[in-house]
């Protein structure tokens, strides 16, 4: 995949500001990520869901997705503290 790699990443970086006509850097991506899950979570608790809505589906847990065949490994303890660190 594209991101796995910095050059690929800075491609994203770029054709997002040519598609937008903004001038955002690549260390402006984790800001903007940060700030729109902290408004996607405001919006969450607003409409009455709680962290146990924050799961994924049990399949993504042992089937593998291409094309990396990784699975989603994640601890749910791990997932609450992202949250927490916005």
């Amino acid at each position: 995949a594209i991101l796995d790699i910095a050059s690929g990443f800075e491609g994203v970086m770029e054709e997002c500001n040519a598609v937008l006509g903004t001038q955002w850097r690549v260390d402006d991506a984790a800001k903007i990520g940060a700030e729109i899950l902290r408004k996607e979570r405001a919006f969450n608790e607003a409409a009455g869901l709680t962290k146990a809505h924050d799961r994924v589906p049990e399949f993504m847990k042992y089937e593998p997705l291409p094309p990396h065949n990784q699975i989603f490994d994640v601890p749910d303890e791990a997932l609450d503290s992202v949250y927490g660190e916005l």
